[in-house]
């Protein structure tokens, strides 16, 4: 089991919202790797600031970081909270995963500590 907590900021273009908005897929990024089944806990938390926050994960195949919706693993549900916390279970065999954390708006900055 792979435990993350999630540390970076959203600001100036990396604010890019959700998959509603075109910019999403500037939000930071997080690549996992593992190997054969595992789970993975994610963690996101934010200051007093209640924006509607959430992830996106995506598998990989070989080099390649595709964000297509196809690829497109597990949403976690966008609640406007301080934090979010999700455990999904990724088939190591199908490559790394990319994890995109976001806020629903894009625009909305601060930091996820």
């Amino acid at each position: 089991e792979h435990h993350f907590k999630l540390r970076g900021a959203w600001k100036g273009n990396k604010a890019g919202g959700c998959m509603n908005h075109e910019t999403w897929k500037n939000n930071p990024k997080w690549i996992v790797e593992g190997s054969g089944s595992f789970f993975v806990q994610i963690m996101l938390e934010q200051m007093a600031t209640k924006y509607a926050i959430g992830c996106y994960v995506f598998e990989t195949v070989g080099n390649k970081t595709s964000l297509s919706r196809e690829k497109l693993v597990e949403e976690v549900k966008f609640v406007a909270s301080t934090s979010v916390h999700y455990e999904i279970k990724c088939n190591g065999s199908k490559g790394p995963f990319v994890i995109v954390p976001c806020t629903f708006e894009p625009g909305r900055t601060g930091d996820f500590p």
